[in-house]
This record gives structure tokens, sequence and C-alpha cells, in this order.
């Protein structure tokens, strides 16, 4: 096995595999490396999915996940990102594992709550657990306007209800609030 490598930063990220390449761990490992991080993954779900869309879904749960999440975490992670979570569960063993930890390195926070094409990868549970878990912890939570909809409960159909939608959201805890534009 490979020693890490202490002159690049160590960025965990923490989500779906997109059999496809179009999104999830494989986009968030192309942008670590571009910009120069080493890349760790977490793998929260397997996707089965194409351009047209997904065709399944299949969450990592109970030790598979818990045993990648402890392995990465023991390493010198200086940066961890989230996308999909596929469970409370997993929410809270992230969160759990996160505050243990001595040092806490910033938290991203991209709450993919439904793929491109709308299937929707989220019910009111996860999101429950997002809100009272992990955006807390966050230093950043990027989510598109969809989701911030869903996670603050607001429609966003101005600049001026963006501002507001970003104030609520950035009241749950996170220091900081980018909301993107939608799929």
């Amino acid at each position: 096995m490979k020693k890490e490598n202490s002159e690049r930063p160590i960025v965990l990220a923490i989500g779906g595999s997109d059999s496809a390449g179009l999104a999830g761990l494989q986009r968030d490992n192309t942008s670590i490396l571009a910009l120069s991080g080493h890349a760790m993954n977490v793998v929260t779900a397997n996707t089965a999915q194409n351009a047209q869309g997904v065709v399944a879904i299949n969450p990592v749960e109970g030790p598979a996940f818990c045993s990648q999440l402890d392995a990465a975490l023991a390493s010198s992670v200086q940066a961890i990102k989230t996308g999909l979570l596929a469970s409370p569960a997993q929410l809270t063993s992230i969160a759990s594992a996160y505050m243990q930890r001595q040092e806490k390195p910033p938290l991203v926070i991209d709450p993919v709550l439904a793929a491109s094409s709308g299937e929707s990868f989220s019910d009111g549970a996860l999101i429950d657990s997002l809100v009272k878990q992990l955006l807390p912890l966050a230093i950043l939570i990027t989510p598109n306007i969809s989701e911030a909809e869903r996670l603050c409960g607001q429609k966003i159909t101005s600049c001026a209800t963006l501002v507001r939608a970003a104030q609520a959201l950035k009241s749950l805890g996170a220091k900081a609030v980018l909301i993107k534009g939608g799929h």
C-alpha cells in the first residue's frame, strides 16, 4: 500500500459512486486532484446510472460504511467534503466521528438531495438528520437552488428570496452558505 503523500493535502470526499462518472465521488476526485490534493473516499452508495438517469441506488450501510469512515479518518485529513448521504445512520456516524477528532478539519457539505434527472435521494428523516447533526458542523454548505428550497422551506424566485434562503440556511449553524444554480 502506498504511503500518504505528505506534500499534498488530503481531502476526504464522502459520497455516492456514480457508475456513469458524471457526478459523485468521481467528480469530487477530479476536482481534488486538479487542485493538487490527495483524494480519499468513503462510499455512501453505489449508484447505477447513465446519462438518461438513475437506475438504482445501493446504500453502503453498517460495518461496511463505518470501517471506511474509520480508516479514512485515521489519516491526516485536512478537509472533508460530503455529497450524497444515503441514510440518517450515515449522518450520525459522520457527525460522531467528526466530533471525536482532536483536530477538526474544515467540513464542506454539498447536500445532494436529488439526481439531475430528478430522482430523489432523500426523505424527511434524512433531511432532518442533515439539518440537526451535520449542517451545524460545516464551514460551508453548497446546496443548489432546489436543495436550498427543501432545506429551508422557502421558495427562491428572486435575488431577495435567494438572500433570505441563504440567511435561513446559515442560521442552521454553518459558517457560510453558497447557493448554486439549478441542475
